[in-house]
């Protein structure tokens, strides 16, 4: 039950691991294979499924002394074969994030798992709790319950603090799927690995699985989490089994009472947080004023700020050559635009730091405004409150750096704008209590009436 190897990725599921033929190489940022991931067969995906359904079930509380138990030996224990100490280095080179990223995205699914009882609770309404005690049940009370049993997880590979949200929906008894990103499926495994080590073995699987077979997860799930490209918000959309998450297109508006210099530094933090990679980091800014002088700046500023290598080691996101080809391209298709040029830095001949990429336009029409990258990368534009609420599109996060309250009135009329942070809040900013594109609980369940009374006899 609880042997799972970092070398070789194999599905991990109630009484039915298994090691199949097809398998693919899983490499670092230095183009090093660093393992296999074995492919499961479709057949293997609803096996799996028929006999999670089949399991028998925990109460709330025993799930909820699992989960804590799971976290504990996530953030402390030796699991499929490395220490929390190594398993945060080998992310770290796997994957090219900054360390430092790395261990706290680490710390916050161990802590997202310890209180994933809580956490969802905050997305169930007060009038319609998970249970109903005898004497509200005799009055009659709302109910929160479960909208089917299977929750499919279809994970991202761009940081591991994904991974500390659905923990909740086992907290709400869910039995829980995740197919794994082919680019870092580790941080999946050991979580899953842990959930099992805890107790909760029939509630969690890990299966590796070819692109093609997402469907066929989908299929035969009841409910679906999926991260992916405008592409997947395109093909999914219209399904309401299917939950979403795709571009953050992550924003901040500089108000027109704003000066620069103050303005600079948390755009600067909200653009190259999290090794610029994440939903929820800065893709664009758009300025009150005059929005060249603000991109110069900008510029300038983050050119001091690279300079120190520490600072890089620290901020920037690594790539292995063969991506660095590719955004070299975007950068020439888009140098009309290009307020510098980003910085290079080539080691052992093997993968580079990338500062950020940072275009200037004259609308906020522009597509740029809308446009996210793997990387730090920001497009700043004029903004009009009277005649551009329209070009902020479908938003993620929105800081509005302003004490003009017209203005938060105008920017929180926006209905596409679903986290809103007014003041001198990056948007990197995140706090597991506060809805990430709302509460997962809302996705998971539906309220229902019950009412209870003893039958006359």
């Amino acid at each position: 039950m609880d042997s799972c190897n970092i070398n070789r990725v194999i599905a991990l599921a109630p009484g039915l691991n298994g090691d199949f033929i097809n398998e693919s190489p899983i490499h670092d940022i230095h183009n090093k294979s660093v393992g296999v991931m074995v492919y499961a067969p479709d057949l293997y995906i609803r096996k799996t499924v028929d006999a999670m359904r089949r399991k028998p079930k925990l109460n709330f509380k025993e799930i909820e002394e699992r989960l804590r138990k799971a976290a504990d030996i996530f953030e402390q224990e030796v699991v499929c074969g490395l220490s929390p100490t190594q398993f945060v280095d080998y992310i770290t080179k796997v994957g090219g994030l900054p360390i430092q990223v790395v261990s706290e995205s680490f710390s916050n699914i161990a802590k997202s798992t310890r209180n994933a009882t809580k956490l969802s609770k905050l997305g169930i309404p007060v009038g319609a709790p998970l249970y109903a005690d005898r004497k509200r049940a005799i009055k009659g009370v709302g109910k929160s319950k479960r909208k089917g049993e299977i929750l499919c997880v279809i994970a991202p590979g761009n940081g591991p603090g994904v991974h500390g949200l659905w923990p909740q929906a086992v907290a709400l008894g869910y039995r829980v799927i995740i197919k794994p990103s082919e680019r870092e499926p580790f941080t999946a495994q050991r979580l899953v690995a842990s959930l099992r080590l805890a107790g909760l073995y029939d509630y969690v699987a890990f299966i590796p699985c070819a692109h093609k077979s997402v469907e066929t997860l989908v299929e035969a799930s009841d409910l679906s989490l999926i991260y992916g490209s405008e592409a997947t918000v395109e093909r999914y959309k219209m399904s309401p089994d299917v939950l979403v998450q795709g571009p953050g297109r992550s924003k901040i508006v500089v108000g027109a009472d704003q000066l620069t210099s103050h303005a600079i530094p948390l755009a600067f933090e909200s653009v190259t947080d999290l090794g610029g990679r994440a939903c929820v980091c800065t893709t664009s800014i758009l300025v009150e004023g005059d929005h060249h002088d603000f991109a110069r700046k900008f510029a300038n500023y983050a050119d001091a700020k690279f300079k120190d290598p520490l600072f890089r080691k620290n901020v920037l996101t690594r790539f292995p050559v063969k991506s660095v080809e590719w955004l070299e391209k975007v950068v020439r298709e888009d140098a009309d635009t290009l307020v510098a040029t980003p910085r290079l830095e080539y080691m052992n001949g093997q993968y580079v730091n990338w500062s950020p990429i940072i275009n200037c336009v004259d609308t906020p029409y522009h597509p740029l405004v809308q446009r996210e990258l793997p990387t730090a990368s920001v497009t700043i534009a004029p903004f009009n409150r009277n005649t551009d609420l329209p070009a902020l599109g479908d938003t993620l996060v929105l800081t509005a750096l302003t004490n003009d309250e017209d203005l938060l009135s105008y920017l929180d009329s926006v209905p596409n704008i679903h986290n809103l942070y007014a003041g001198s809040v990056p948007t990197t900013w995140m706090n597991p209590e506060v809805p990430h594109d709302g509460f997962l609980a809302e996705f998971l369940m539906t309220t229902t009436g019950y009412r209870k009374l003893p039958v006359e006899t």
